[in-house]
């Protein structure tokens, strides 16, 4: 598609401001206007209008043991009007979309990384997204991620193995009777890195250790029905890295 879209003279005002608590703790408030123009279409091919509105944020992040540890916490609020919703396809096959005013989107997002001991690295985040429209529950109300390596060695040639884990909520949708649901589930994947020398690395991965079979995404299209689209399966790559 080729979209040509112009808009003039708009003000989208933004103010922040951080504060800190401590040396090392700061918090923050944020606020910001909205104003996006939109290609999505609705079922007379007419483009929908901007989506616009408001979003405000609050949040604190901190710095602990001698900087070995990182920690935030945010928690955002967001209210549009215009927001495209997709609510099934014209006979091309392509999207159609709704405009959906008032729409609130709220969430939290914790997230914790640093170096517990040296060369043992850890990262982890818990993300909660609650919305009211009606496709939210297509969407992971909760998700969980949680990741380590350990680094053998110290010099130029060195070995680093590591794995992470990633969690969702349950996600689902209906069409009168028919509900289509994919419950909760966990992913675990691996990595390896060898460093040969100063500039050449060799590493290996696999995602999906399990080969684990879930959707990773699910739509109801109400004149189409229910869809769905598989996730990835076990995957294994190897790859090498020279860098000059």
């Amino acid at each position: 598609y080729n979209y040509s879209m112009r808009e003039r003279s708009v003000l989208t005002p933004y103010a922040g401001l951080i504060v800190d608590v401590t040396p090392d703790i700061s918090v923050y408030g944020s606020y910001a206007s909205i104003f996006q123009p939109q290609s999505a279409k609705d079922a007379s091919e007419r483009a929908l209008p901007p989506e616009e509105g408001t979003t405000y944020e609050l949040g604190a992040k901190g710095e602990f043991f001698n900087k070995r540890l990182n920690a935030s916490l945010a928690y955002f609020w967001m209210r549009t009007n215009n927001t495209a919703e997709e609510v099934g396809l014209n006979s091309n096959g392509d999207s159609i979309y709704r405009a959906v005013d008032g729409a609130k989107r709220r969430g939290y997002e914790l997230e914790l990384s640093g170096e517990l001991v040296r060369g043992w690295q850890a990262q982890g985040s818990y993300v909660l997204n609650s919305s009211d429209l009606d496709s939210a529950s297509t969407t992971p109300k909760h998700q969980f991620k949680l990741g380590s390596s350990y680094r053998f060695g110290s010099g130029p040639q060195n070995l680093t193995l590591g794995g992470a884990t990633r969690w969702q909520s349950a996600i689902s949708t209906s069409r009168g009777s028919a509900t289509l649901r994919q419950d909760a589930y966990w992913l675990f994947d691996l990595m390896s890195r060898y460093q040969v020398n100063r500039h050449l690395s060799i590493s290996f991965n696999i995602d999906n250790v399990f080969d684990k079979k879930y959707y990773s995404g699910i739509t109801n299209f109400t004149s189409q029905g229910l869809f769905y689209t598989w996730g990835m399966p076990r995957s294994a790559n190897l790859t090498a890295r020279y860098d000059f």
